[in-house]
């Protein structure tokens, strides 16, 4: 199915290859979590994180028990030289602002946090952004008493789910605007919540996903509130090393995990539990990699003949630009990320089940496809070491930054840690409502909007406390 001739192109590895390769990528993992440990002065911190979950699902899709092929010795090297220029980003602001362990700041955030102080509003856009998305379940609640008919409907050949929306242009707004202030506000309503026990924010912007994901029948909105609290639990321990996994948390993630299992089933026609498993845990992780590898060594000649120079991984501006030309019917630009998914739209077999059947996807091919498009290996290296070394700054900021900065800046963290976990599947970077929730929590976690504390807020106020000497 792939290049013979050329050395790098997929090859079918025997047991002893993919042992010595599994091992390889686990000694690597160890140097660059080592090297992680000696610059963010701790074991578990972001890189770590981000080093280890690549790895891992590297090493998973080396096994046979999944029936994926498993990746070229291009993709993974591709994958590895992502992850060590991401190390090396966070190391080059590390070097510039270390982490002084000594003088360590306790995470007390206080009511004068910027963000804190804007929260009515926020919810209040968020609300009025994702209207459309509460008009769609109402419009379409009771098709959705026939669960069968209703997914054929939007998911099915002839389907276009975004107009269970009442139209194809509301749709486009509700996965852009409408999915960035949800998808911002589960993060800020997560951080609030764990400060202040507020949880208005978060139970809104969840309620609007699980919305979401019915009217549209996609596991997305399910998926992006299960993983904000896995790595808000994570973000947790590696700045304040608060407890993670306390019965809220494990309560919460067992019930939406009890979601996506349901609505899997719904969607397919079965509930088998082994099933749900290995064929949306497991193969979605590692998926990416083999569809990756078709359009390296099949389509390389034409989807990667012209870089695109960031226009794929900017997609909420590159979807923004092409609305614009939309509306103000000259139609100058055209979306080289509606391309993309144009062309990863189509099935494509990257393995076979373990009765013979082959296993076809489309959609799927990690953040190495558009960094790919945008400029090939130099683009891919180049966006590592950035977003590396702004995770870092973010680390910083939201460790000993300005008490009414923090909170944003954990946000922020959280948002890219995402980006970068997510990514394993789709290219969340790229994704049409990614950076218009970076700068979503970037304006109401920053910039003061004349809000005044009231009194219950200014009992809140708490100044950060030095601990240690």
């Amino acid at each position: 199915m792939y290049d013979s001739e050329n050395l790098l192109s997929y090859y079918s590895y025997g047991a002893f290859e993919s042992s010595v390769i599994v091992f390889l990528l686990i000694g690597i993992s160890l140097l660059f979590v080592s090297v992680s440990r000696v610059y963010f002065a701790r074991w578990v911190n972001p890189v770590s994180l981000v080093i280890c979950w690549w790895i891992f699902w590297l090493c998973v899709s080396m096994t046979n028990e999944i029936g994926v092929y498993k990746p070229s010795l291009a993709t993974i090297l591709l994958v590895v030289s992502f992850i060590f220029f991401i190390l090396l980003g966070s190391i080059f602001y590390l070097i510039q602002h270390p982490i002084n362990n000594r003088a360590n700041f306790e995470l007390v955030t206080a009511a004068n946090s910027i963000m804190f102080q804007n929260r009515k509003l926020v919810l209040g856009v968020i609300l009025i952004l994702s209207s459309p998305v509460i008009y769609g379940f109402l419009n379409n609640v009771s098709e959705m008493l026939d669960p069968i008919a209703y997914v054929n409907k939007v998911r099915g050949e002839n389907g276009l789910y975004r107009s269970a929306f009442g139209s194809k242009t509301l749709g486009y707004f509700v996965t852009g605007f409408s999915m960035l202030a949800m998808f911002a506000g589960v993060y800020i309503g997560l951080v609030i919540y764990q400060k202040h026990k507020r949880i208005v924010i978060f139970a809104v912007s969840a309620v609007l996903l699980v919305l979401y994901s019915l009217v549209t029948q996609e596991r997305l909105g399910i998926v992006l509130i299960l993983y904000a609290l896995f790595i808000r639990v994570m973000v947790s321990n590696m700045l304040a090393g608060e407890k993670i996994f306390t019965k809220r948390v494990v309560g919460g993630i067992s019930f939406f995990l009890v979601i996506a299992v349901l609505l899997t089933g719904i969607r397919n026609g079965e509930l088998s539990l082994f099933e749900i498993i290995n064929n949306y845990a497991l193969m979605y992780h590692v998926i990416g990699f083999s569809v990756f590898d078709h359009f390296l060594w099949h389509n390389s000649s034409t989807i990667f003949a012209s870089p695109e120079l960031g226009r794929v991984s900017l997609g909420f501006f590159d979807r923004l630009l092409f609305i614009v030309s939309k509306l103000s019917g000259l139609e100058f630009y055209s979306s080289r990320g509606l391309e993309m998914n144009i062309l990863t739209a189509s099935y494509i077999v990257v393995g076979h089940s373990a009765n013979g059947q082959p296993i076809e996807v489309n959609a799927l091919s990690t953040i190495l496809m558009p960094l790919y498009l945008d400029g090939g290996l130099l683009f891919l290296v180049i966006f590592g070491f950035v977003i590396g070394f702004y995770v870092a700054k973010f680390y910083v900021k939201a460790k000993s930054g300005r008490s009414e900065q923090r909170m944003g800046y954990e946000c922020l963290l959280m948002v890219f840690l995402y980006a970068l976990i997510g990514s394993i599947y789709q290219g969340v970077f790229s994704n049409q409502f990614f950076w218009g929730s970076v700068l979503f929590i970037y304006v109401f976690s920053q910039v003061k909007l004349g809000f005044r504390l009231t009194e219950n807020d200014k009992k809140l106020c708490v100044k950060p406390v030095e601990k240690g000497s």
